[in-house]
């Protein structure tokens, strides 16, 4: 492989194939050198490195540099010098044009800032320099690429926190904070903070945190500031008491929410040895602000999932008492952390019935629908029985609670969790399905579309029994059509406009991967993709897009129905609006003829020669009478831009 790598007549591919194998090779031998000697090893090493600098071979090497990194058991397995180099080579891939080369440099450096044999095998100089590469990657407008690079920073910070918390490094944490983060992008960040208040170097960063204060975003803020507050203790320049005192003596609105957050953070990381209790935040229900009510109830479900057994009883009594909106957000966030998991099974069965009560209220639906959905996520076995019971119950705002918890079931577990919902998916989906609440039937589309992406495996097998629901909801259901009059003008509302979009959505989800294709009955299918192009904006639209794939998907489907397509299009392309039309009106007719024209000219480029006489005479007037329509959309197709 070596001899391939280096003749100058080896075919490229093969090259990196040689490349790829040799790294494989010094990777799977880690540690043993009677199957690979150090000399060789070493040598191997070397030449990737050398490699790395060409561009043919470059992304090869750095997969390679990630394997080798992976699986080094010490240092004695790298030559001298090869992790520095390695690093500062895929360094300075971090800022070149190709997206593949820079996320897979940053995975490899990853690899050998968070394996202990690499990482120890970086300099102080080699350390600065990798920094510096990382700090214009702490942006948010590039999450794929910040998570791993605050990853990497945390790594390092462990040994170096000094070379690590420079001022640009701390700028780019400051400026990260100002914008809402998701979980998946924050954990990283909390990580890299955490790392550095542990190794005695946050003050610094508290500072310039506690700088931007309430100009960031109050929950990320308040998460970060609490995290290196436990983690840096006494060297960060800030004790918990400060907080409190802020709160108590704060009458800024946004600067309380903030307090309050940094110290529900604060009481979730110190867990039992925090001296808060459950009245320094409830006390605060009381506030005239809603968001600082809010601010409340979230810190207080926070610091809960650091103390269960202190503060969940006195959570359950109040929701008897009321102010039930705020203390199921409270019970919303104490659930949502998993270390809290096994404290919480013990007070299951009461809170369960506590948050069933609760939840019929309009405003605790959707907050108690997500709590009941947790707690069957923390003990499926005594609560997904209970939740296809309540399927059944005769009150339609606790089946639509249910369906809602459902549907968060299905999409924040993952395939351990599949067992639990192997023996009664189909049924739930099918009792759901068939909810005659109108509400429901939409919310449970919702579920249904859920658990096709989430559950595929659960649920592609038996579409024959669940699809003929969705069809149905796609059909326009005239009794729901009503009149209301707005000033002297009367107008009409569709309240089945709603659920036949979600139907659709459903319909379109389906085309994704060739196992739920396969389960497709594609005449009735087609009937109601083509039905739809009658319907109202938003689901012409969408059964345009339908179409682009099915032309693909069902070509002699798609061949026969040229006639009632082109019948179909050529009303929506002669439509004439109004002489008071408003503007938003004309907009949306001029995308629903851009959208059926492209489909249009998509048609007759797939099926050139195929096309029905009824469709050619659709076309050659589509072409006449919408000439730059057909142009652009033609352009467009040419470009690689799909239906």
């Amino acid at each position: 492989s070596t001899e391939r790598i280096t003749a100058k007549e080896t075919d490229t591919e093969v090259r990196q194939k040689a490349v790829q194998a040799v790294g494989l090779l010094v990777a799977r031998t880690a540690g043993s050198p009677d199957l690979l000697s150090q000399e060789d090893r070493f040598s191997a090493q070397q030449l990737i490195l050398e490699r790395s600098k060409n561009e043919l071979t470059r992304l090869a090497c750095v997969r390679a540099f990630e394997i080798i990194g992976t699986l080094a058991t010490n240092k004695n397995d790298y030559a001298p010098g090869f992790v520095r180099s390695a690093a500062l080579e895929l360094g300075a891939q971090l800022q070149k044009s190709s997206r593949v080369l820079r996320g897979a440099s940053l995975t490899a450096l990853r690899v050998l800032a968070v394996k202990e044999p690499s990482r120890l095998s970086m300099d102080d100089k080699t350390t600065s320099a990798l920094v510096e590469a990382l700090i214009p990657l702490l942006r948010t407008d590039d999450l794929h690429m910040m998570g791993p690079a605050l990853i990497v920073l945390a790594a390092f910070a462990q040994d170096k926190a000094a070379i690590v918390t420079t001022q640009p490094m701390i700028d780019g944490i400051c400026s990260i904070i100002t914008s809402s983060l998701s979980n998946a992008a924050l954990d990283p960040l909390i990580t890299c903070v955490g790392a550095i208040g542990q190794a005695g170097a946050g003050q610094g960063l508290m500072k310039a945190l506690l700088n931007v204060g309430v100009q960031g975003d109050t929950d990320v803020t308040g998460q970060v500031i609490g995290t290196l507050l436990v983690k840096g203790g006494s060297d960060v320049g800030v004790k918990l008491d400060d907080f409190v005192k802020e709160l108590q003596t704060q009458s800024d609105e946004s600067k309380k929410c903030l307090a309050l957050s940094v110290l529900g953070e604060t009481a979730l990381r110190m867990g039992e040895s925090c001296p808060l209790q459950s009245d320094s935040f409830t006390s605060y229900f009381a506030d005239d602000s809603d968001k600082v009510k809010l601010a409340a109830a979230v810190a207080l479900g926070r610091a809960g999932a650091g103390n269960v057994k202190a503060y969940l009883p006195k959570i359950m009594d109040a929701l008897n008492q009321g102010r039930q909106y705020l203390l199921l957000h409270s019970v919303k966030e104490l659930l949502q952390h998993s270390d809290a998991e096994h404290e919480v099974k013990p007070y299951a069965q009461t809170l369960w019935q506590n948050i069933i009560n609760t939840g019929q209220a309009e405003d605790n639906k959707v907050v108690s629908a997500e709590c009941v959905g947790r707690l069957a996520i923390i003990d499926p076995a005594s609560y997904l029985p209970q939740l296809q019971t309540f399927l059944q119950n005769p009150n339609a705002t606790i089946r639509g609670m249910v369906i809602a918890a459902l549907r968060y079931v299905f999409s924040e577990t993952n395939e351990t969790y599949d067992d639990h919902l192997r023996n009664s998916i189909i049924q739930m989906l099918a009792t759901m399905l068939a909810d005659s609440d109108l509400d429901n039937q939409r919310l449970s589309l919702s579920a249904f579309n859920s658990a096709l992406h989430n559950k595929p495996n659960l649920v592609i097998p038996h579409l024959p029994e669940l699809l003929p629901f969705a069809i149905q909801a796609s059909i326009p259901r005239p009794e729901l059509i009503r009149e209301v009059q707005m000033g002297p003008f009367k107008h009409k509302v569709d309240d089945g406009l709603e659920m036949r979009k979600s139907a659709y959505e459903t319909m379109y989800a389906l085309l994704e991967s060739p196992a739920s294709r396969s389960k497709i009955d594609m005449a009735s299918f087609y009937d109601r993709i083509t039905a739809g192009i009658s319907d109202e904006h938003e689901i012409k639209i969408l059964c345009c897009l339908v179409l682009g794939k099915l032309f693909q998907i069902a070509p002699h489907e798609s061949i026969h129905r040229g006639d009632s397509l082109a019948q179909q299009f050529r009303v929506v392309l002669a439509f004439k609006p109004k002489e008071n039309a408003v503007k938003q009106e004309l907009e949306k007719l001029a995308e629903q003829q851009k959208a059926v024209v492209k489909v249009a000219v998509a048609y007759t480029k797939a099926f050139v020669g195929e096309e029905t006489r009824g469709w050619r005479d659709f076309f050659e007037w589509v072409r006449k009478d919408f000439t730059q329509l057909v142009k652009a959309s033609e352009e467009e197709l040419k470009s690689g831009i799909t239906v």
